[in-house]
């Protein structure tokens, strides 16, 4: 289950790193371009709604 709690704290100035990876990407909540707060990284960028899509390129270590 999610919700929009954690963007909507860390665009607020409440910004807490998540456990358990180096990083950690979201989508599925739409903003006007891609936000990264602490080790978090949130891409939809609204392409349903005629926005831009966004993508990233995810490599492994040593790539």
């Amino acid at each position: 289950i999610w919700n929009r709690e954690r963007i909507s704290n860390s665009q607020n100035g409440i910004v807490k790193e998540i456990k358990g990876a180096d990083t950690f990407i979201f989508g599925h909540t739409p903003a006007v371009k891609p936000l990264k707060f602490a080790n978090q990284m949130y891409i939809d960028t609204g392409a349903v709604f005629c926005g831009n899509l966004t993508l990233i390129q995810v490599q492994g270590e040593g790539a």
